[in-house]
């Protein structure tokens, strides 16, 4: 039991977006910006997450909503079956499709590409070391990560788009068309990524055994991600991080610092 619980909380805090051995330690008065979030200069003033109580209030009460989901078995069950109405899979060595974006690089991880190859379905393609990222009427709505053998539960992430917000719930699934069993499905996380003031998004995350992670994304006037911050669980640290383009703008580098991920040269 002790080992699950240790593995439950390891899972909980990959899939709501963070690795807590890649942050900095926080060293009491080292943060001294304004609590208020400010998008200018892609993130120049960005805030000390742990005095914005509107941050902290949001986690509180996603962290009750999580609680009270995890009860909520039929709900849960229901899940599994939008895996069967699929309009297209797209199989990747990264879950690139996933939201919110950046969350491997500033872990220090490669983000993914698309696989040119193709799987009989995503529970052949979890068992070959692939991602598979499910579309139904053009939106993406579940990405089944990669795991063996087929007796290993199914951890898949599904997503509900809002007009402002989006939200995840991550779920271990052990019934599949190659393994029966009799376990109810199991709630692993929750995350809601929502708008939070003009160039400015914010991701909340909460999963078992408390494991938490607040993620402040600044963007420019393009879109793109200029900066962010991320505060995390168990150890109460904050990152503040950098985000470096090519000419064309694609991602080349996260910084912190020193750098946390650099695209390899081709």
């Amino acid at each position: 039991m002790a080992a699950r619980a240790v593995e439950d909380f390891a899972l909980s805090k990959r899939l709501i977006g963070e690795r807590s051995e890649y942050l900095p330690k926080r060293q009491a008065g080292s943060i001294s910006q304004p609590a208020e979030l400010s998008a200018k200069k892609g993130g120049g003033n960005m805030t000390n997450i742990f005095d914005n109580i509107e941050l902290l209030e949001k986690r509180d009460e996603l962290r009750d909503s999580f609680m009270r989901k995890k009860e909520d078995k039929s709900s849960l069950q229901k899940y599994s079956t939008l895996i069967d109405v699929i309009d297209e899979w797209k199989y990747s060595t990264g879950p690139i499709f996933d939201q919110p974006p950046y969350t491997s690089e500033m872990s220090g991880f490669d983000g993914g590409r698309l696989l040119k190859r193709s799987f009989r379905d995503p529970f052949e393609a979890r068992l070959k070391g692939a991602y598979s990222s499910g579309f139904k009427n053009g939106a993406h709505v579940v990405t089944i990560d990669p795991s063996k053998p087929a007796s290993t539960p199914i951890v898949a992430t599904f997503f509900s788009h809002g007009s402002d917000v989006i939200d995840s719930s991550s779920i271990r699934i052990y019934n599949n068309s190659l393994h029966s069993s009799l376990k109810q499905p199991e709630l692993i996380g929750v995350k809601q990524i929502f708008n939070y003031s003009l160039g400015i998004k914010v991701c909340v995350g909460v999963g078992s055994r408390n494991s938490y992670t607040i993620i402040i994304y600044y963007c420019d006037s393009e879109g793109l991600v200029s900066a962010a911050s991320m505060a995390t669980a168990p150890f109460d640290v904050q990152a503040n991080y950098r985000f470096e383009y090519d000419s064309e703008r694609k991602l080349c580098a996260v910084t912190s610092g020193v750098d946390i991920w650099r695209r390899k040269s081709l």
